[in-house]
């Protein structure tokens, strides 16, 4: 049987450069951009950001021939890394305009008129954006007297996730959140429908902003080809560059609080740590004993280490939304001892049934959890099939991603 592509067309905006998709965040709209591109006509506008050089060419095989990719280039110089005088100036600028980092670094009249027209010419009937801060691209208002579709994407409440994931002096955090709460609530009151991707960040939203318009709907990824197996490797895997603070974050309190007292039951096993790590950081984790920093991993390595621990561990504590490493080790099948604020981006659906994996935030539950991972594999093998299940049947169905381009199609007058 032939599939009969729908016609009407969809853009998404992303702050970001989604692909290679080697974090959480780009994983979220990668894969769900793809699939949707395989059903619908897509345009993808990324807002190169970092200033990449041969973004669209050095990563076409990522992006299938149904969908269109265009950037829109930095036109608002940041300061990360520029001299402090710069620094300053930027400072005092952005005190003094009332407006949040991302609205600022995104405000441009020149831009927004040409985003505009090439929406309204190129007869667009759907825009998603990827954040609330994409608002300051467009207006949308007028999209909507137009009769298009707007939809935002809450990969996380953003002033939580800001306060949560940032080192600041705490006047300028404080000021910074405010005005992102504010930027939240107005994009969030215009928006046809907003989107959350945790369903713990669908209950705050609705409550915060008092708005019938949030809903959730799981994460749309991609299923996994390999799936881990019952081995006794002896270890123990957590993904995820310490340079972000809430992975730093949970990994010391794991190290801090439970590492000690797990090797003293299993003094033969190793924490395995992927990513980068700052010279400060590798100081900081020397002294603790039989922690292993892999450094950069390229996918297919990643893979590899996490096919081939015992059982992965997601002590992560800070920061809103779902928490895409823990659906990662989910999604190859693989026994996971995580926290309960990991827990809440996936409760309301793993409620549903037995939940595949073990969560607590108490350090000597924590300790346990760990502890029956060490010592029964065969606990290990049902939680890892039980994991694969869920996962596929969640977030990697056919029944997920008709629900995702239903939203995104509802109420369009042809």
């Amino acid at each position: 049987m032939v599939q009969v592509m729908n016609e009407r067309k969809i853009l998404f905006l992303t702050t970001q450069i989604i692909v290679p998709p080697t974090d959480g965040g780009k994983q979220c709209t990668y894969y769900r951009v793809r699939a949707i591109a395989e059903q619908q006509r897509v345009q993808l506008t990324m807002f190169n950001h970092g200033n990449q050089m041969g973004v669209l060419q050095n990563n076409k095989t990522y992006f299938p021939k149904s969908l269109s990719v265009s950037l829109i280039e930095p036109f608002h110089r940041d300061v990360k890394g520029a001299p402090w005088f710069r620094r300053i100036h930027w400072g005092l600028s952005w005190l003094l305009s009332g407006k949040c980092r991302w609205e600022k670094l995104l405000s441009s009249q020149h831009v927004t008129a040409t985003l505009m027209q090439k929406i309204l010419t190129d007869n667009i009937r759907v825009v998603v954006l990827e954040n609330p801060f994409l608002a300051t691209l467009i207006d949308i208002p007028e999209l909507r007297r137009e009769r298009i579709r707007v939809l935002l994407v809450e990969h996380n409440v953003e002033y939580k996730y800001f306060l949560d994931s940032l080192r600041l002096p705490a006047y300028i955090a404080t000021l910074e959140a405010r005005r992102i709460h504010e930027l939240e609530k107005r994009v969030i009151s215009q928006v046809n429908r907003t989107i959350c991707i945790s369903p713990q960040d669908s209950r705050d939203l609705q409550q915060e902003f008092g708005v019938g318009t949030v809903c959730y709907l799981p994460p749309l990824l991609s299923s996994k080809e390999r799936c881990w197996t019952r081995n006794t490797s002896k270890q123990i895997v957590f993904t995820g560059g310490l340079s972000f603070y809430p992975n730093l974050h949970g990994i010391m309190w794991l190290l801090e609080h439970i590492w000690s007292d797990f090797l003293l039951q299993y003094p033969d096993y190793k924490l395995v740590i992927t990513g980068k790590v700052s010279d400060a950081v590798k100081q900081k984790l020397a002294v603790y004993p039989s922690v292993k920093l892999t450094g950069f991993l390229t996918a297919q390595e990643l893979e590899d280490c996490m096919i081939g621990a015992q059982f992965v561990v997601v002590p992560i504590i800070k920061g809103s939304g779902v928490k895409i490493k823990l659906l990662e080790a989910l999604s190859y099948g693989i026994p996971v001892v995580t926290t309960g604020e990991s827990h809440r981006g996936v409760m309301y659906d793993a409620l549903q049934e037995n939940v595949p994996y073990m969560y607590t935030s108490d350090p000597h539950m924590f300790l346990e959890y760990m502890c029956r991972m060490a010592s029964d594999l065969d606990l290990c093998e049902r939680l890892g099939m039980e994991a694969r299940i869920f996962f596929d049947r969640t977030y990697a169905s056919d029944t997920n991603l008709r629900a995702w381009l239903q939203l995104l199609n509802e109420g369009i007058e042809e």
